[in-house]
């Protein structure tokens, strides 16, 4: 499905990361044949690679460290959750 990196997450879903343009990658949840459900993008492959490998859901609901959420439109400056803002 050209997914970099694919792995089942701790509450049994499985989660993969998909280049994007400019380098940049989007680890995405919810895999099908036909897409995902929801995704988190990253300044690079290996970020969300690394997010992907360090993230346990019994603690979290989502990864860490990302800079844009498109399904909510909460983006977050250098992946910082102190700066997260809501985009209209």
């Amino acid at each position: 499905m050209g997914y970099l990196s694919a792995r089942q997450l701790s509450n049994g879903e499985w989660a993969g990361v998909m280049p994007m343009t400019f380098g940049k990658g989007r680890l995405c949840t919810g895999l099908t044949f036909g897409g995902y459900e929801d995704g988190w993008c990253y300044a690079s492959h290996d970020a969300a690679i690394s997010a992907l490998l360090a993230w346990d859901t019994d603690l979290s609901e989502e990864p860490e460290g990302w800079f844009r959420h498109p399904t909510s439109g909460r983006r977050r400056k250098e992946g910082d959750a102190t700066t997260e803002t809501v985009m209209p």
